[in-house]
């Protein structure tokens, strides 16, 4: 799940039924190897360049928000050291 897939109704049912939900490689949609929808839309970058930060890091904030947890892949250690840059801001 990710802002381009955000799952509501999954979202819900389990938050009614207490499922903690873990987005993992939360910058796709689905397994898809197409567009990046959630990095590349322009609501999205337009929260970013607001706040000084990443598409990225407005993605994971935004799963933050939601309670669900996530797991972000990359090998590049400055994209993994943004990724933990969310927490300072809302």
């Amino acid at each position: 799940m990710n802002l381009a897939w955000q799952q509501k109704m999954l979202r819900d049912f389990c938050k009614a039924n207490d499922i903690t939900i873990t987005a993992f490689s939360p910058f796709r949609k689905g397994a898809s190897r197409g567009p990046n929808e959630a990095m590349d839309n322009d609501v999205v970058k337009e929260i970013a360049d607001v706040h000084g930060k990443s598409s990225a890091q407005v993605c994971l904030r935004w799963l933050y928000e939601q309670g669900v947890t996530f797991l972000p892949k990359s090998y590049n250690k400055e994209r993994m050291n943004q990724n933990l840059q969310i927490f300072d801001w809302s």
